[in-house]
């Protein structure tokens, strides 16, 4: 019997926008045929539904422009503040929407994350979260979005587990 953490941890490709989230993982991760696609948006100054629309159209740019064999495709929204409940639920369908064409272009299971990180979430907790993904089968959190505060404490599988229940 295996355990994740007993798996080789492989790298992830970060694209997109230089965001303080992603500050550890440009350093460090830089392998072309990484498993995970990290896409780092800036959505700093963003307020409404629109704006939350507009930058998630330039994320979907960026992920079929890099969308190769990669398992888990984790987009990651550098915010001010908690979005509005409506900018949350067009953020959820848009997950929901890349998920399913991404899935049908690679013919096979595809994870899509959307992680919405506000100020007080530390960069090392992000990075910490995304590796935690990369020992992950694909298709446990098939389409999620979550805050900066959701993962602050549990990990992702745990955060997306719950909400699915």
């Amino acid at each position: 019997m295996h355990s994740f953490e007993e798996q080789t941890v492989v790298a992830a490709e970060v694209v997109g926008d230089r965001i303080p989230a992603l500050a550890p993982l440009r350093s460090r991760d830089a392998d072309p045929a990484a498993r995970v696609l990290v896409v780092g948006v800036d959505g700093r100054g963003i307020a409404t539904a629109r704006g939350v629309k507009d930058i998630l159209h330039k994320a979907e740019a960026h992920v079929v422009d890099h969308h190769r064999d990669q398992r888990h495709v984790v987009i990651v929204v550098q915010v001010d503040d908690e979005l509005s409940d409506h900018a949350q639920r067009g953020a959820h369908r848009w997950a929901g929407g890349i998920q399913t064409a991404r899935q049908r272009a690679r013919g096979a299971e595809v994870s899509v994350v959307l992680l919405l990180i506000d100020p007080a979430t530390r960069p090392t907790t992000v990075q910490q979260r995304i590796d935690e993904l990369k020992c992950r089968p694909a298709g446990v959190n098939c389409a999620v979005v979550l805050t900066g505060e959701e993962i602050r404490h549990e990990p992702i599988a745990v955060v997306s587990a719950r909400d699915y229940i």
